[in-house]
């Protein structure tokens, strides 16, 4: 978080124009609690592949995208949010996929086989999994890295 804070001065301190550095800092910390919706949407998803109940993350995707661009339109052009509208388009878009997606899961029959109430046994023999976790998060990571460098070169390029 603090390096979100202070991303304008760090965006200028490796060559990014200031505009561009103040537009995405102010982008950069409104979107962020909706990472934290996004987040736990995405276990839920990647959850749901596994046990190949994908129609549920799937539809709610294709549904809240298109919404995405309502909300986008009232609050980029409609509203002239600019950064912020963006931002604020995107956490609700980020939260209502996860909502949707929790009362379907919760409604499905074929999922009420997964959820499972976490007891003492859920925190044992952690070996295996992490295991599994540390190299998957790394790769995740990575593809994040990838696409916020690819941002910050196509900053490089200017403004004009």
């Amino acid at each position: 978080m603090i390096f979100f804070i202070f991303s304008d001065k760090v965006l200028i301190a490796i060559g990014q124009d200031a505009d561009v550095a103040r537009i995405a800092r102010n982008y950069i910390l409104t979107l962020t609690p909706g990472i934290f919706g996004w987040g736990l949407f995405d276990a839920m998803r990647k959850f749901l592949c596994a046990q190949t109940k994908n129609q549920i993350p799937f539809y709610t995707q294709m549904i809240s995208a298109c919404f995405h661009f309502i909300w986008s339109y009232i609050f980029i052009s409609y509203l002239n949010w600019r950064e912020y509208g963006a931002a604020m388009s995107l956490n609700i878009t980020y939260y209502s996929t996860l909502i949707v997606t929790e009362f379907l899961v919760r409604r499905s029959k074929p999922c009420k086989s997964t959820l499972a109430i976490f007891n003492k046994s859920a925190f044992s023999d952690w070996t295996p999994y992490i295991k599994i976790a540390v190299p998957g998060a790394a790769m995740m990571c990575f593809e994040w890295w990838a696409f916020e460098l690819l941002a910050i070169f196509s900053g490089l390029m200017g403004t004009n």
